[in-house]
């Protein structure tokens, strides 16, 4: 299916932080057939998206040594990323990082939930997320497993 906006809430995009992020690409683009793009603006710090027939797929970008480990991350999408930060704290759940503006491109934050589980937010501007999802060698399935449902 093919996206142009994302509804408040809605799994927008994922992205793969890796210690390797050569090896990344050539697995994903192996298993899936995604061509990848590495942004060459020194900005970006060769963040990295895998594309299918010239669709956005997903993104990949290194830990760039950092202690932590390899693992994808989801990210809901957000009409006003501010506001989705309070009620983050409102709640119970912990700002990591604070909003950052990623270019002409969107807003993110990083949250963790009561619970202790991570989850991204997205505000996009010239950005929407993935244009295609929940179709063959894309993403279709985003998941939190928790000791906790009612609470999460």
């Amino acid at each position: 299916m093919k996206f142009t906006k994302y509804d408040e809430g809605t799994p927008c995009w994922t992205d793969l932080m890796t210690n390797d992020i050569e090896k990344a690409k050539d697995f994903y683009s192996n298993v899936f057939g995604w061509e990848m793009y590495t942004n060459p603006s020194e900005d970006f710090g060769g963040y990295t998206t895998g594309q299918l027939d010239g669709e956005v797929v997903c993104g990949f970008m290194s830990t760039q040594g950092q202690e932590q480990p390899n693992a994808w991350n989801v990210y809901l999408a957000t009409d006003n990323i501010d506001q989705t930060l309070e009620q983050v704290s409102a709640n119970g759940g912990n700002v990591v990082m604070d909003k950052m503006i990623v270019g002409e491109h969107g807003s993110m934050a990083v949250a963790q939930d009561p619970q202790g589980a991570f989850v991204s937010f997205w505000q996009a501007e010239k950005m929407i997320g993935s244009t295609i999802a929940n179709e063959y060698n894309t993403v279709c399935w985003d998941e939190l497993a928790t000791s906790d449902l009612e609470g999460a």
